[in-house]
């Protein structure tokens, strides 16, 4: 056990001793046992054993916090663990009970804290509980820190510290563009060059940095590398949010033509991007240029594009086709730049005046190896801006389609002109945090697993609840938590959600996902996996246990049989919630006992429980309810 859980362990002991212990309530209530007991002179029932963990409640995966009854020597606490592969390491505490830090096989926490205070000796049990220190958000040490106010303004940091607690994933952009410059300090770490394409001159991306300015200043701003102490950092600059990927389809000046446009994006649709930002456009609308977008979104691929420098309402063409989120510029104070093209046709605004960008030409702060940056107006800016927001949307669902994208992107913009839709700022102007929440509120429910149960000694039965939009599902299994999972069943259909695995060994620990497959973007796909829940397999719980008088001193015990059951352990107490000792075994064809010696007047409780017998080993089940009798 590490020493700093030795700590926190002996830190709860103390506070239990000087009575100031609050223990965390489950609250469901779900607990075998209802008398009160008394600890370091805390009294401990069930409103204070813990049996049932919250959901994003930390604690350690395979471990929980046991406090013995007044009477349970150190022997009989680490006789707990007896008969199973968990192991007890017992903690020096101020108070007299026996403490001890039990390492169950099963990652299962809630199943090993119920299992662990049915034991008599047992009167509390809890998980070992993680803590944090309160640490702090977010902060940039990039150079020029000071002129990222579009960060700030669509909530980009913030969003950065949302999905620091969340899943995601790298998404792959690439930008169809004049190039990058591939040795740019803020730029390369984000960048793939492997996968970088020069459809104009041909093979990868050259190290040549000369005419790619506009390519490398798109790149920036969707995903300069952030906290690295030079120049600035990209909307989506953390680093575990995006892969970008160069397609260079304009020459040394700036111009782009039709036909390296469709065999960039074709390109890459070819290598599964899930974001295209183009910051180009004309006045001309192509078949050939629409056909492919429409491809393109039909994968879903988001397709976002700058909706032009012109300051009038003409139409720009990839903008304003359908399927396409065309950006607006505007500036620090919410307001459209006069030079940027608007209308009715557009659907969104983003900062875009005044952005700092790497390998710049214009107003020029510094140069260093690789690296000069700048200032940048224009809706070339404010595409990439809608861009890195995009791809974080995919990286924390990567479920959503392409006309999702846009339509959360417009739902959740701030409005910032007239109410609605205008034809000034569109929807408004992106807000990250709020397009990411939103994100992740449509993401699948996962199946998670309800419970991992006993069938007889050699079976599993795994049940799950239902995932939103599954059309079926695949049971996976490991020996190990972090092991490799195979699949060992397919569930046709969404209504079923119960699976039993048979022919499994006794005393082993088995651990089971559930994964959901739905139909996404036209093609069936994993959609949400369930996180790992473990059961350590033992023989079932006895159930129908009945206590007769057969003399003046003797009682018969009876139960119910359990299936492959190699025996049976018989046991008794002097009270019920007493120190229970093991009478003797049963062999597995009978379910009957007799217990002999019995003292008159005395009240006696009995439990019984299953065993089964794996290369010589006695593999103990859980034990039965007591059954009384009076003598």
């Amino acid at each position: 056990m590490k020493s700093g859980k030795r700590i926190l362990t002996f830190a709860i002991a103390v506070m239990m001793s000087l009575g100031i212990w609050t223990v965390p309530v489950n609250a469901q209530g779900v607990i075998s046992k209802t008398e009160k007991v008394n600890v370091g002179g805390v009294e401990l029932s069930e409103e204070t054993s813990v049996t049932e963990v919250p959901e994003n409640f930390e604690c350690a995966e395979n471990e929980i916090l046991v406090v013995f009854k007044d009477g349970v020597t150190k022997t009989e606490a680490e006789e707990t663990t007896d008969g199973c592969s968990d192991e007890i390491n017992l903690v020096d505490t101020p108070i007299e009970n026996e403490v001890g830090v039990i390492t169950v096989e099963q990652t299962d926490v809630e199943e090993a804290l119920s299992e662990y205070l049915a034991d008599p000796n047992v009167a509390y049990v809890q998980p070992n509980v993680k803590y944090k220190v309160f640490g702090a958000s977010t902060q940039l040490n990039d150079e020029y820190k000071d002129y990222l106010w579009h960060l700030d303004k669509i909530q980009a940091l913030d969003t950065w510290n949302y999905m620091a607690n969340i899943a995601h994933e790298k998404v792959r952009v690439a930008m169809v563009d004049t190039g990058v410059d591939v040795l740019q300090p803020d730029v390369r770490n984000s960048l793939n060059r492997s996968l970088s394409r020069d459809i104009v001159g041909g093979g990868k991306i050259s190290s040549d940095a000369e005419g790619c300015d506009h390519g490398t200043n798109v790149a920036g701003i969707i995903a300069a590398q952030a906290n690295n102490k030079i120049g600035g950092a990209g909307v989506a600059g953390d680093g575990s949010f995006v892969e970008l990927v160069a397609v260079r389809a304009g020459d040394d000046r700036g111009d782009l033509y039709s036909d390296d446009i469709l065999e960039a994006i074709k390109y890459a649709i070819d290598i599964d991007a899930r974001v295209i930002n183009m910051s180009f456009g004309s006045t001309e609308s192509l078949p050939a240029e629409k056909a492919i977008l429409e491809k393109a979104a039909d994968r879903g691929i988001v397709l976002v594009a700058a909706a032009g420098n012109e300051g009038n309402t003409v139409k720009m063409y990839p903008a304003a086709y359908s399927r396409v989120i065309s950006v607006i510029n505007t500036d620090s104070s919410d307001k459209r730049n006069s030079s940027s093209t608007y209308g009715s046709w557009c659907d969104i605004s983003a900062p875009g005046t005044d952005i700092l960008v790497p390998c710049s030409e214009t107003e020029e702060f510094s140069r260093r190896s690789g690296g000069i940056y700048g200032l940048a107006t224009g809706t070339s800016e404010a595409a990439p801006v809608v861009t890195g927001v995009a791809a974080m949307m995919l990286s924390a669902n990567e479920n959503l389609s392409a006309d999702e994208v846009k339509s959360i992107l417009c739902a959740t913009a701030d409005d910032i002109g007239a109410a609605g839709k205008d034809a000034a700022t569109g929807y408004g102007r992106v807000n990250a945090l709020k397009a990411i929440k939103k994100a992740v509120s449509k993401k699948a429910a996962v199946p998670s697993i309800k419970s991992v149960s006993v069938s007889g000694t050699s079976a599993l039965k795994v049940t799950w609840k239902k995932a939103s939009g599954a059309d079926c599902y695949k049971i996976l299994r490991a020996t190990k938590k972090n092991g490799t999972y195979k699949t060992v069943a397919t569930i046709k259909g969404a209504s079923k959600t119960a699976y039993t695995d048979k022919k499994l060994t006794a005393g082993k620990t088995y651990y089971y996902k559930v994964a959901a497959y739905g139909t996404v973007n036209g093609k069936t796909k994993r959609i949400a996996v369930s996180a790992a829940k473990g059961r350590k397999l033992v023989p079932q719980k006895v159930s129908g246990l009945k206590a007769a008088k057969k003399t003046s001193r003797s009682v018969r015990l009876t139960w119910k049989k359990i299936p492959g059951a190699s025996g049976y352990a018989v046991y008794a107490a002097s009270s019920k919630n007493g120190i229970y000792k093991r009478l003797g075994y049963v062999t597995p064809s009978k379910q009957t006992y007799t217990a002999k010696g019995l003292k008159k007047g005395k009240t006696y409780y009995f439990k019984v429980r299953a065993y089964k017998t794996v290369k010589g080993k006695k593999i103990l089940g859980t034990l039965s309810g007591y059954a009384r009798k009076k003598i």
